[in-house]
Parts: structure tokens; C-alpha cells; sequence
């Protein structure tokens, strides 16, 4: 799975060189937006390991829900050098996938309800698993 230039934005394909059409439509969608090349290189590049993460755990992206994003922040995890990626960089990658399931929510997509699950202030979170800075991981 790599993220491919096209000759005026990027697309993500997987290992026979086919293309995701949600992720494209996503990309499409940032492209309208008016999101420079490198913008959605960055965001392609969030979701080509979370295509991998979804490949691993034999899911479709429709499919996940609140409850698997703790795998999914393992994953990261367990793919960087120290073991734990930065607060910074997991929030990336969540900020990512808000964004993305957040299009297909808008566009009444085959995605039911958006696995992202946003806190908001003075809200608890006793009975959570993992809560990282403004997400909630269940």
C-alpha cells in the first residue's frame, strides 16, 4: 500500500496498484476545499497506515467502531521506534480519520456512524479505556 502522485494530487492504492474510490472521493472532496498537494499527501499518508491497520484486522473502513480505535492507536504504537508515537502524532492521525469519516457522514455514505468519538470539556471519562488529549478511545 503507497501513496501514488497523480499529476496534480495524490491518490492511495494498494499493493495491485487499485485505488481506494472512498479515499479518492475524500481526496476529491479536500482537492474542492481548496488543500494544497501536500496537505492531502499528509492526510493520504494517515490513512495508508490505517488501510494497513484495516487490512490486518480484516475490517472495512465502514466497519470499525469506537471500541477498535484502541488496536488502532497499538498499531501506531507499536510501529514507532520507542514504542510510542507523540501526543502530537497520534492526535494527526485521529484529526485524520474524524476528518475523513466526517465526509462520508456528510455525504450520507455507507459509514452508519462515525467511530470518532470527540470530548468535550469538563466531561468524564471514568469509564473509558484510553482518553488522549480531545479523543476518546473506548
Amino acid at each position: 500500500m503507497k501513496v501514488e502522485k497523480t499529476i496534480s494530487s495524490y491518490v492511495l492504492v494498494d499493493s495491485n496498484m487499485r485505488i481506494f474510490p472512498e479515499v479518492l472521493d475524500f481526496t476529491a472532496a479536500m482537492e474542492i476545499k481548496g488543500f494544497s498537494p501536500n496537505t492531502i499527501k499528509s492526510y493520504l499518508e494517515d490513512l495508508r497506515v490505517f488501510y494497513i491497520w484495516l487490512e490486518r484486522e480484516n475490517l472495512k473502513f465502514y466497519e470499525v467502531r469506537p471500541a477498535f480505535l484502541t488496536n488502532f492507536v497499538e498499531f501506531i504504537d507499536g510501529r514507532h521506534n520507542s514504542g510510542r508515537v507523540s501526543p502530537a502524532t497520534l492526535n494527526r492521525y485521529l484529526a485524520t480519520l474524524s476528518s475523513f469519516y466526517r465526509h462520508y457522514e456528510a455525504i450520507g455514505g455507507f459509514v452508519g456512524e462515525s467511530p470518532m468519538v470527540k470530548v468535550k470539556k469538563g466531561i468524564s471519562s471514568k469509564n473509558k479505556v484510553h482518553h488522549h488529549n480531545s479523543w476518546l478511545l473506548f
